[in-house]
């Protein structure tokens, strides 16, 4: 048997096709382990933030279910502490203090009309809907700005508004 043979022989290419189909599947499943960890790990960081983001409870879970004790999950409201370059550090209305970073897509707005973030005072009484991120830091999506004199409106959640009925 000469070399060109075994060149152009059948089983040649049936070894050669599977070597492909195996190193082709052992990338798909290379692939399938990096997104499965990437997955995995943002899910570790939201978890590990989240008293950061959300606030926790007082007194722990299950010991006061009136909801005074939780941030709101969509934002909250307060007053402008300080305005640090795209962040502002507000005191909401539970006596924390938490940064809130706004970016290009930030919607600002003062009654109907648009803002820019350097219209943003110390002092200026807001409400933010934000949405949290896996580091534990809040990105605001909307900021809505009120007089400085006037009172933010507690943010709670809708399912607390209700008397819970016994049964």
């Amino acid at each position: 048997m000469n070399l060109n043979e075994i060149f152009v022989s059948k089983t040649l290419k049936k070894l050669l096709a599977t070597i492909v189909c195996l190193v082709l599947a052992l990338l798909l499943f290379q692939a399938g382990i990096y997104i499965g960890y990437r997955k995995a790990q943002i899910s570790y960081q939201w978890g590990e933030n989240y008293h950061r983001v959300f606030g926790g409870p007082r007194g722990g879970f299950l010991q006061d279910i009136s909801g005074d004790d939780f941030m709101p999950g969509h934002g909250l409201a307060g007053t402008v502490m300080k305005v640090d370059g795209a962040n502002l550090v507000i005191k909401s209305t539970d006596d924390v203090e938490r940064v809130v970073t706004l970016t290009d897509d930030t919607t600002i707005r003062r009654g109907t009309k648009n803002i820019s973030a350097s219209d943003i005072k110390a002092n200026a009484t807001v409400t933010v809907i934000c949405v949290p991120n896996p580091d534990g830091t809040m990105q605001a999506e909307f900021v809505r700005v009120f007089d400085p004199n006037s009172e933010p409106v507690p943010a709670r959640p809708l399912f607390l508004r209700f008397p819970i009925p016994n049964f």
